[in-house]
């Protein structure tokens, strides 16, 4: 079934249109892998396509952002012919006209902070659909650098990469803070790492959220991870345990308020 069947554009109503200042609207997708299947001629272009059926959902909802959970290419390093089609649609369907609606704020405790996972470069997001993304296990950064394809998307000011962790003995995770209207939200991210090496980490209590600034107006947090869970199957020291996904649920539960939700 195509992603675009029997999704159309949510209708107006006066409520909508009073809170639309304070709405934060968002589509959510993952794993797009794009590249899969690059040597079968009939089903190579399958993944842009389903991409680009992505954008047009955004496009057709004016949604305020993007955020993408990992895997956004298939292959660490893409060929040019992937790079080059995933590059010409975030130009064709997140450029637009009006500036971008979303306002980026700066933690006031850490005004030069250029700690591993802050990525946003606001200067590339004034006249653009914003698109956030962590990395997958398919589409890691390695080698000299420690770089992957969403650093040259970011870099050329297509994405923002979030999540990054620059260090192999502890990770902290920062922040994306911004807000629409009185509507204010922390993006917390963690790019994919080797499952055996972070459930190290989580055991020796080397992970870390760094909370967002206080505030009068509460935070709706959010948090973005690619890993994979204990299930059957899997060694346990394999995999995140399942009592964190219930503990991040039950934290940006307790941390955001009903009177300010994205919608």
């Amino acid at each position: 079934m195509s992603a675009m069947e029997g999704i159309q554009p949510s209708e107006g109503n006066d409520k909508f249109d009073e809170d639309e200042k304070d709405t934060l609207k968002m589509l959510i997708a993952s794993d797009c892998h794009i590249g899969y299947m690059e040597k079968d001629p009939e089903r190579r272009d399958d993944s842009l396509n389903t991409f680009e059926e992505i954008l047009q959902i955004a496009k057709d909802h004016k949604v305020d952002m993007i955020l993408l959970g990992g895997d956004l290419f298939h292959f660490n390093k893409p060929s040019r012919y992937f790079r080059y089609g995933c590059m010409k649609l975030l130009r064709e369907y997140c450029k637009k006209d009006e500036p971008v609606k979303i306002e980026y704020l700066t933690d006031p405790r850490y005004p030069e902070d250029t700690t591993n996972c802050f990525p946003v470069k606001s200067n590339h997001l004034r006249h653009q659909t914003p698109v956030f993304s962590i990395h997958g296990n398919h589409d890691n950064p390695a080698g000299v650098g420690n770089l992957c394809e969403l650093d040259v998307l970011s870099e050329a000011g297509l994405i923002n990469h979030f999540g990054k962790s620059l260090s192999h003995d502890s990770v902290e995770m920062i922040p994306v803070l911004m807000k629409k209207g009185r509507t204010k939200v922390a993006l917390y991210g963690l790019g994919s790492i080797t499952d055996k090496a972070l459930h190290g980490l989580f055991e020796k209590g080397k992970v870390s959220m760094r909370p967002a600034p206080e505030a009068v107006t509460p935070w709706f947090t959010m948090f973005m991870i690619h890993q994979n869970r204990s299930v059957l199957m899997r060694p346990l020291t394999e995999a995140i345990n399942s009592w964190f996904t219930m503990l991040m649920t039950l934290v940006c539960c307790l941390q955001n308020s009903v009177e300010f939700k994205l919608q």
